[in-house]
C-alpha cells in the first residue's frame, strides 16, 4: 500500500509530441513547413501545455512557455538547471567551456561566479564609469566631425547616421575598454551590416554561436562527420579568437610591472591576472579538463 501511494504521488513526466524518429528525434518536426522553431514550439505549446519535451537527436530538451514554469525551473529548482550541456560552439570557441557563461555547474563555475559577482558589482562598475563616459564622448565627437566634414552644397541641414551601427560600435568599444583597457586591434571585418563593425573573430563568434553542429544532436558523429562545415568554422574561429586574446594577454604581462609601480588603473584582465597570481590558481584545477591561469584570464575577459 505504501509503495502504491509513493508511485501514484510521483509527478507525471512532461508530455512529448508524437512523431519522434529513432536517433534523430523530433528534428524533422522542427523543419516541417520551413517555419521558425519558435512558431513550431508555440503551436506545440497550444496543444501540449506550458511545458513539454522534444527530442533533439539523442538529447531531450524541456520547452517552457509560461513565467510560472520558468520560475520553477530557474528559481525554485535552479541548481538542477544550472549546468550547461556540451555544445560545439562553446567547446571550440570558449576554451572548452571554461568561459564563465558556458561553464558547466560545479566548483569551477562557483569560484568564477564569486569573482564575477564581486568585480562586476554596482559599486565596482561605478568606479570605472569614466571609461564608458570617455568612449561616449569620443563617439559623439566622431558624429560631430562627420557633420562638419560633409561636402559643401549638400542639401538639407543634417547628415544621415545609422544609429544601430553607431550604438553597436559604441557598445563594443566600451566592453573592450573595460575588459582589456584598449580598443586597439579592433579592425572591422570586411563585410556589410552590423557584422562589418566588429573584428572578424568577434563577428564570426556571434554568428556561429547561433548555429548548431550535427554533433550537438548526434554526439557519436563528433570528430568524423561535419555536414555543412559549421564545426570546422568554429575551430578556425576559435583559434582566431585565441590569437586576439593572447596578444592582449601578453601586452598585459609586459606592462604589469610598470603599471603596478605607476599606480595605473587596472582593467578586468589585470584583475583576473592578479587574483590568479594571488593564490587562487586552484580554480583551474576545478575545471575538467584542467586549465592554466592564462586560459582562465583569456576566457573570463572574452
Amino acid at each position: 500500500m505504501s509503495s502504491y501511494t509513493e508511485l501514484s504521488s510521483k509527478p507525471a513526466p512532461a508530455p512529448e509530441p508524437p512523431g519522434a524518429w529513432p536517433i534523430i528525434g523530433h528534428l524533422p518536426l522542427l523543419r516541417r513547413g520551413n517555419k521558425p522553431a519558435y512558431v513550431t514550439f508555440g503551436e506545440l505549446a497550444d496543444k501540449l501545455g506550458p511545458a513539454f519535451i522534444v527530442r533533439i537527436g539523442l538529447s531531450k530538451a524541456l520547452v517552457v512557455s509560461s513565467w510560472e514554469v520558468a520560475k520553477e525551473c530557474f528559481t525554485t529548482n535552479d541548481e538542477i538547471f544550472a549546468s550547461r550541456p556540451s555544445a560545439a560552439g562553446p567547446r571550440h570557441m570558449c576554451y572548452h567551456q571554461t568561459m564563465f557563461g558556458f561553464a558547466p555547474y560545479g566548483g569551477y563555475y562557483r569560484e568564477l561566479r564569486k569573482i564575477a559577482n564581486h568585480e562586476l558589482s554596482t559599486s565596482k562598475l561605478q568606479m570605472v564609469q569614466h571609461m564608458w563616459d570617455s568612449e561616449i564622448n569620443t563617439s559623439v565627437k566622431e558624429l560631430h566631425e562627420l557633420y562638419v566634414s560633409k561636402p559643401e552644397g549638400d542639401g538639407g541641414n543634417g547628415v544621415s547616421v545609422d544609429l544601430r551601427s553607431w550604438f553597436a560600435k559604441l557598445s563594443l568599444n566600451i566592453y573592450v575598454k573595460f575588459a582589456v583597457g584598449t580598443t586597439s586591434g579592433l579592425d572591422p571585418a570586411p563585410s556589410e551590416g552590423i557584422a562589418g563593425l566588429y573584428p572578424k573573430p568577434i563577428a564570426e563568434f556571434f554568428r556561429l554561436m547561433g548555429v548548431s553542429a550535427l554533433s550537438d544532436a548526434l554526439p557519436f558523429l563528433r570528430g568524423w562527420l561535419d555536414i555543412g562545415g559549421n564545426e570546422k568554422q568554429m575551430k578556425i574561429n576559435g583559434k582566431a579568437l585565441d590569437a586576439m586574446m593572447e596578444k592582449w594577454l601578453q601586452e598585459h604581462k609586459t606592462r604589469s610591472k610598470s603599471s603596478s609601480e605607476a599606480g595605473e588603473e587596472q582593467d578586468f584582465m589585470d584583475v583576473m591576472m592578479s587574483i590568479l597570481l594571488g593564490g587562487n590558481n586552484k580554480i583551474g584545477k576545478l575545471s575538467k579538463p584542467q586549465v592554466d591561469d592564462d586560459t582562465i584570464s583569456k576566457s573570463s575577459s572574452l
